[in-house]
């Protein structure tokens, strides 16, 4: 029975697109990035990325544009290793109307304007110093809307798609996944399942995505066993006092320790601080 609910849904999701236009291209591709991945069901992603299952239907069928945050955790989910460029489309796609295929009202014909006169000197002046203005606004405003990209001197988007890594090193050369999963603390500080600053139901495991807003300095952590030497020869083992700050699927906010996310995901991805 969940097999066939699955191909239903699946089914549903390719339907035709209406329209055309970034917002129609929009949704093509994020249902062929959905296709590649296999086309996990609905509610296999909201386990995964923590968004409601509804709000991931929307988005796959083009009913609704996704938060940055949503498109960001989606599209990590289906493999996606730059959702950056996600971003830029989501921004191409927000400047379209929400109904393609409503045709524009058609203008009123503009009345026939007077015969040009001949301008003189210092008209002609005039209108090359206004040409000259609008050239140099325009070019001012390319430049601030241009999309951030990597390597910018710019300020980078304020939202990054983070992958957890809750495991501790064994040995010389082991890694395992930890005994309890990883969570959020109300702050940049350690043992608050004991100390009564863990944010409830925040429990993540490796593979799991967060969305990190932030980053900040804060206790001390690692993934060894300080009272033990065999593991400082170990490649996994990281100690670090960067924790980012993380929006959680409900809004609230919380951190996470730098140990605690994948290799490729630390040092603190330009994130501003918290």
């Amino acid at each position: 029975m969940a097999d066939a609910e699955g191909v239903r849904r699946r089914g549903r999701r390719r339907g035709g697109i209406v329209g055309s236009g970034p917002l129609a291209e929009f949704t093509k591709e994020l249902r062929d990035l959905h296709h590649r991945a296999g086309s996990p069901t609905e509610r296999a992603l909201a386990a995964k990325i923590h968004f409601g299952r509804t709000m991931i239907n929307e988005t796959l069928q083009g009913k609704r544009l996704p938060t940055p945050d949503l498109l960001t955790a989606l599209v990590q989910a289906l493999g996606e290793e730059h959702p950056d460029r996600w971003l830029q489309k989501l921004n191409q796609a927000q400047g379209t109307p929400q109904n393609p295929t409503t045709p524009p009202a058609c203008p009123e014909p503009a009345p026939q304007p007077a015969p040009p006169s001949r301008p003189g000197p210092a008209r002609k002046t005039l209108l090359l110093a206004s040409s000259v203005m609008v050239l140099l606004i325009a070019l001012v405003a390319l430049s601030l809307i241009r999309p951030w990209q990597a390597g910018d001197s710019t300020d980078p988007p304020l939202t990054r798609a983070i992958t957890v890594h809750n495991k501790v090193v064994t040995g010389a050369d082991q890694m395992r996944e930890d005994d309890t999963p990883a969570y959020l603390s109300a702050g940049p500080r350690n043992y608050c399942r004991t100390n009564g600053c863990k944010l409830s139901d925040t429990e993540v495991s490796t593979g799991q995505t967060l969305v990190a807003h932030c980053q900040t300095t804060g206790e001390r952590a690692t993934n060894g066993n300080d009272s033990q030497s065999n593991d400082n020869v170990n490649p996994g083992l990281h100690t670090s006092t960067r924790w980012y700050g993380i929006t959680w699927r409900d809004g609230r906010t919380g951190y996470i320790a730098e140990i605690w996310i994948h290799p490729d995901h630390r040092g603190g991805l330009n994130l501003p601080a918290c």
